[in-house]
């Protein structure tokens, strides 16, 4: 979770795409924006820990 931990460390935006979930993630280029539900809990777990705001694209305009 490098990605993240710069982001909060440097007070960047960071943006996660995802496409879908999916189980088999990783086997082809089109995959690699897929995510398990496993690794998008990891994911969900790991902003909350260390309290990193989250905000939807439209809640950004309202910045």
């Amino acid at each position: 979770m490098e990605w993240i931990d710069q982001a909060y460390n440097d007070n960047l935006w960071l943006i996660l795409v995802f496409h879908k979930f999916d189980e088999e993630t990783g086997s082809t280029d089109v995959d690699l924006y897929n995510i398990s539900s496993d690794n998008f809990e990891a994911i969900l777990y790991y902003l909350r820990q260390i309290e990193m705001k989250v905000v939807l694209p439209s809640q950004i305009l309202t910045l």
